[in-house]
């Protein structure tokens, strides 16, 4: 999976905007790439916590192509995917209120969060104790 986006900047926006026919990968643009990153880390984020017994249900779409333009539904889908993400776990960084004019902001946003779920969940594993490991067999 691609690694997640969250430290977008105006001059990202700006260079974008002034480059719009690059063929290099432009971080202040937002198009079928970044939506199919965010739905796929959704899809693999809830997967993490269904394991681990925080039960969460959410409908992903990972094929979007180069011509397709959200609506707002599927815009709010994919927010209320990361809000149930979230309330499902923890995140420090807030969901926006609503993605219909996206902004570098609510997309780093979004991206953050689930970096955060990501990482405290890499974080819980790394700190399960292991029967052979802790007092396992100690008089």
């Amino acid at each position: 999976m691609d690694e997640l986006i969250y430290d977008r900047t105006q001059s990202d926006v700006n260079y974008a905007l002034s480059n719009p026919d690059s063929a290099n990968f432009l971080k202040g643009a937002y198009n079928y790439i970044d939506l199919n990153r965010i739905e796929q880390w959704c899809g693999y984020v809830a997967q993490q916590l269904n394991l681990y017994d925080y039960t969460v249900s959410i409908t992903v779409k990972t094929d979007w192509e180069m011509d397709d333009f959200p609506t707002k539904q599927q815009m709010k889908r994919i927010r209320d995917n990361v809000g149930k993400l979230k309330d499902a776990f923890y995140a420090f960084t807030s969901v926006p209120i609503n993605l219909e004019k996206m902004t570098y902001t609510k997309a780093n946003d979004i991206e953050k969060i689930l970096y955060e779920i990501n990482t405290l969940i890499s974080n819980m594993v790394a700190t399960f104790w292991h029967s052979d490991e802790i007092y396992s067999g100690e008089a």
